[in-house]
């Protein structure tokens, strides 16, 4: 699969977990960092720093139950960024 077909089946999962992304008003992005989707969180109107960490977990959540294997790392300004390491196993798609 392209980047492009893994970016869009990330984003259908995240979407499916109930989250949202980012429209300005904070949420996650999706970007491609040295060839693999990665997640970061947008802070909304009045959260904290400290939620972000909180929130990236939720996406890892929700990816890991989607099948999909993630890494967290953490950033030098304390922002925290999901890596997506593989795509789901076909076990979990159900194949």
């Amino acid at each position: 699969m392209d980047i492009k077909g893994q970016m869009l089946n990330v984003r259908r999962a995240l979407d499916a977990a109930g989250h949202t992304r980012n429209d300005g008003q904070g949420g996650y992005e999706l970007s491609v960092d040295e060839g693999k989707v990665t997640v970061r969180h947008i802070l909304r109107p009045g959260e904290t720093r400290q939620l972000r960490y909180k929130v990236v977990r939720k996406y890892a959540w929700a990816l890991e139950d989607a099948g999909y294997g993630v890494e967290i790392v953490g950033l030098a300004d304390g922002a925290s960024r999901l890596i997506v390491q593989r795509g789901p196993s076909v076990a979990a798609s159900g194949a």
